[in-house]
């Protein structure tokens, strides 16, 4: 059971999530799993996102030290509609930490190819029992180099 910080943070987070980037949501807890429905209001937008979440499936494992919550992915070309199921990781964000920073540098912005994770806001990373998690899942997709270094000063330097 989520306590009610962790609750007014989650429910922040998607509806900054739904206020940038033009889509619906209806993200909530069921049974230890948060459930995120994507609607996109067109078939370049659902492309784009589907692309990403397949190739996130191809990229797991390349990931050493950060670790992606279990999920599952439901297409809906139809509708388009994305849900994602995924584990709820209960922990504490991730602050300025040497440990977690040099991981999140190493694993986010110099990962080798073009997909990482793009969101680099503190909330997005999760510690628990000494394992460091990325939860924003639909958030994995191509950025340049310049961006992730920008990212990544605006949100981990002080």
């Amino acid at each position: 059971m989520m306590n009610d910080e962790d609750a007014k943070a989650f429910w922040k987070m998607i509806s900054r999530m739904e206020k940038s980037n033009n889509l619906h949501t209806n993200g909530f807890l069921d049974k230890g799993k948060v459930v995120k429905r994507l609607q996109f209001p067109d078939q370049s937008d659902y492309d784009f996102t589907f692309r990403n979440l397949e190739q996130l499936k191809k990229d797991l494992f390349t990931f050493e030290h950060i670790k992606i919550p279990d999920f599952d992915v439901y297409y809906d070309p139809d509708t388009l509609t994305i849900k994602i199921d995924s584990e709820f990781i209960r922990g504490r964000p991730v602050e300025n930490d040497r440990k977690w920073t040099e991981i999140i540098w190493r694993e986010i912005v110099e990962r080798e190819g073009e997909h990482t994770f793009a969101s680099l806001h503190n909330h997005n990373f999760r510690v628990r029992d000494d394992n460091i998690y990325y939860v924003d899942l639909d958030d994995y997709k191509p950025l340049d180099m310049q961006t992730r270094i920008d990212r990544f000063l605006k949100h981990f330097t002080r």
